[in-house]
C-alpha cells in the first residue's frame, strides 16, 4: 500500500471522528449558552469562546498538537475566570473543557499530569469564585466543572488508543502487501535461477570438456561448442520471455497464486467462473494478465476487495483501491508493464481494457471465439 493510501485512510478516520464529535457537542454547547447567558454581552462572550473551541476540536484525532492549541487553552481559561468571578456563570467552563480535552491528549508527554492539572485549574477557578461570593454553590462551580473536565479529557485520552491501534493495523497491512510483492519477486528470481542456473552449469561443464578435446578430438570439440552456442541462445530467449512475462503460464496456477497473495495482504477476493477453463494460448495470455494485474493491485492500490470473473475467452479483475494516479493509468501504462502486455494481447486478436470508474479500477482482457494458435505447443 502506498503512502497516499495510508494518508487517505487517516484523513477519512479523522474526518469521521471530528464530525461525530462536533455533532454531539455543538447542540449541547448551544443549549448551555442559551440557558445560562443572562445578557447578550454574556452570550457573545460565551459564543465566541465556544466557536474557538469548536475550531480547535476540528483539529483533533491524528493531526498532532492542534494549531493555536495553547492560545485557545489560555483564552478559554480566561473566559472561565471572567464567567465564574465576574458574570457568576457556572457554564462558562464548557469551552475550557472542550479545548483541554483536545490539547491534553495531544501533548507529546506528561499527559496524565496535564489531565490532573486541567481538573485542578478548573476546580480552583470555581473555588475562587465561591470564596469571593458565598452565595455561589460549591458543587455547581467546583465539583461539576472539575469533574466534567477530568471525565471528558480522560475519555479523549482513552479514545487516543484507537488511533494507535488503527496505526498498527495500517502498518501491518502495509507489511502484508510488501511481503506479497516480495514473494512475487522471489518467484521471479526462482524462475530466473531455473533458466540461467542450469544453463550456466551446463556451459561450464561443456567448456571444460572442450578444453580437454581441443588437442585430442577437434571435431568433437567443435560439436560441443555449437551446442554451447545454441544453449546460450536458448537461454537468452527464455530470459527475455521471462522479463517480458511471455513465458508460458498456467491460468489455474496463477489464479491460485493471486488468491494467496491477496489473502496474505488482507484483501477479500472472489472468483466467478463461467464455462470451461480457457485453453492453449488464451490460457497463457490470461494468466499473464492476471499476474500483472495482481502485482499492480498489491503495489499501487489500497484495495479491500477484488472480484475476478473468468470465462472461456476472457478475464475481468475489479478492485476498489482507486488512487489519484489511477485517473491517468492509460497514459502511464508503459511504467507499469501493462503496455507491452496489451500489445501482445492485441497481436493475438484480443482486446485489453484498463478503466477507472467512480470507486473501482477494472482490468480486463478478452479474445474472440476463435482461439489464437500462435505459440501453442504441438
Amino acid at each position: 500500500m502506498s503512502s497516499y493510501d495510508t494518508e487517505a485512510s487517516y484523513r477519512r478516520m479523522h474526518r469521521t471522528t471530528v464530525i461525530s464529535t462536533l455533532v454531539s457537542i455543538v447542540p449541547v454547547g448551544i443549549l448551555l449558552i442559551g440557558i445560562s447567558a443572562q445578557s447578550w454581552q454574556e452570550a457573545v462572550l460565551l459564543g465566541a469562546a465556544f466557536l474557538l473551541a469548536c475550531g480547535i476540536m476540528g483539529q483533533g484525532g491524528r493531526s498532532g498538537y492542534p494549531r493555536f492549541g495553547t492560545a485557545g487553552l489560555v483564552l478559554s481559561l480566561m473566559v472561565w475566570i471572567v464567567g465564574a468571578m465576574v458574570l457568576e456563570n457556572s457554564m462558562a467552563f464548557f469551552p475550557l473543557v472542550m479545548v483541554g480535552s483536545i490539547v491534553v491528549p495531544r501533548l507529546p508527554r506528561w499527559r496524565i499530569a496535564g489531565l490532573i492539572g486541567l481538573g485542578v485549574v478548573t476546580g480552583a477557578v470555581g473555588a475562587t469564585a465561591v470564596g469571593r461570593n458565598s452565595n455561589l454553590q460549591f458543587p455547581e462551580f467546583v465539583v461539576v466543572p472539575s469533574g466534567i473536565a477530568l471525565f471528558v479529557t480522560a475519555l479523549m485520552l482513552y479514545n487516543d488508543k484507537y488511533w494507535t491501534i488503527f496505526h498498527e493495523l495500517e502498518l501491518a497491512r502495509e507489511g502484508e502487501a510488501e511481503l506479497a510483492v516480495m514473494r512475487e519477486r522471489a518467484r521471479f528470481a526462482s524462475d530466473l535461477h531455473d533458466i540461467q542456473g542450469h544453463a550456466l552449469h551446463v556451459v561450464k561443464l561443456k567448456l571444460a570438456l572442450v578444453e580437454k578435446l581441443l588437442k585430442q578430438d577437434a571435431v568433437r570439440a567443435a560439436i560441443e561448442l555449437r551446442e554451447v552456442h545454441e544453449l546460450v541462445g536458448d537461454t537468452i530467449t527464455e530470459t527475455k520471455a521471462l522479463v517480458y512475462a511471455q513465458r508460458r503460464l498456467n491460468l489455474s496456477a496463477e489464479l491460485e497464486n493471486a488468491k494467496n497473495l491477496f489473502e496474505a495482504a488482507d484483501i477479500c477476493v472472489t472468483v466467478k467462473q463461467v464455462g470451461r477453463e480457457p485453453q492453449g494460448r488464451v490460457n497463457e495470455l490470461l494468466g499473464q494478465v492476471l499476474r500483472e494485474t495482481t502485482t499492480n493491485i498489491l503495489r499501487h492500490a489500497q484495495a479491500k476487495k477484488v472480484d475476478i470473473a473468468l470465462s472461456e475467452w476472457g478475464i475481468t479483475v475489479v478492485n476498489d483501491g482507486v488512487s489519484p494516479g489511477a485517473a491517468s493509468a492509460n497514459s502511464s501504462l508503459h511504467l507499469r508493464g501493462l503496455a507491452n502486455l496489451r500489445d501482445r494481447v492485441t497481436q493475438d486478436s484480443g482486446t485489453m481494457t484498463i478503466e477507472q470508474h467512480e470507486d473501482t479500477f477494472v482490468t480486463g482482457a478478452r479474445f474472440s471465439a476463435v482461439a489464437p494458435s500462435r505459440g501453442v505447443s504441438p
